[in-house]
């Protein structure tokens, strides 16, 4: 009875989270978004806590920004912004090394 009880709420629980992907955030935070990134491409929108995320493509790039639900802009991230930390990090890697002689 007991594993029957867990497995109930593991797929209450598995059908919240995911209801919470393709969301239509409020109007705010959608003009928000169209004033900063008109072209962007195949948006999809995620509740993230009290924020809105939206995954999309731009110029090829995939791109995620977060917004609070005012509209203001909380977090932007995308592939060449993580290549960029990537190298700047393996350049600092570098420079560590040669300080060691």
């Amino acid at each position: 009875m007991l594993f029957k009880y867990i497995i109930s709420v593991l797929i209450i629980f598995t059908g919240f989270s995911c209801a919470q992907e393709n969301i239509i955030p409020p109007e705010t935070v959608l003009k928000a978004f169209q004033e900063l990134y008109p072209d962007a491409e195949n948006v999809e929108w995620e509740k993230e806590g009290d924020n809105f995320e939206a995954e999309f493509f731009e110029d090829g790039n995939e791109v995620s920004v977060e917004f609070n639900a005012q509209g203001k802009l909380l977090e932007v991230e995308n592939e060449e912004n993580e290549q960029m930390e990537s190298e700047q990090n393996e350049t600092d890697d570098n420079n560590d090394d040669d300080d060691d002689d």
